[in-house]
């Protein structure tokens, strides 16, 4: 069964919020980049807002890397979010401004149970001022 006749109701289907490719390695969920299209397509899913775990539970650069390339194989299909690290404020402003910037990533995402850091902490105000600036929504969890 497939959700594409309840996405054929609408006239462009976002999924706001998305992990594409590989995933949870240690976990052995390792999907492509092409089955996660291909899911979509099966869902009547046009566009989804992306960002990878990878960045968000190793290596926040590096996630944000592969992230872009995965946009130009598929624009229009994926939308990026730009993973922060509220415990390395520096890099990551000048992570959210280059993202945010001239890469064309749309929003922000932050994951409280991978750094360990609230949401209410001054540690985001980095973050949530680059959100302002940009003005690019912050997804958190």
């Amino acid at each position: 069964m497939t959700l594409a006749p309840l996405a054929e109701s609408f006239s462009h289907v976002i999924d706001a919020h998305a992990h594409i490719g590989a995933m949870w390695q240690d976990e052995h969920a390792c999907a492509t980049v092409e089955e996660s299209i291909h899911l979509m397509d099966l869902c009547g899913i046009d566009t989804a807002c992306t960002s990878l775990s990878r960045a968000i539970r190793f290596d926040f650069r590096e996630g944000n890397r592969i992230t872009l390339e995965v946009m130009r194989r598929y624009p229009g299909r994926i939308i990026g979010f730009c993973v922060a690290d509220p415990r390395r404020p520096k890099e990551s402003t000048e992570e959210l401004d280059r993202c945010l910037g001239d890469e064309g990533f749309r929003g922000i995402k932050i994951h409280i149970s991978h750094s360990g850091v609230p949401y209410d902490d001054a540690s985001y105000d980095v973050v949530y001022g680059k959100a302002r600036r940009h003005r690019a929504p912050v997804l958190g969890r």
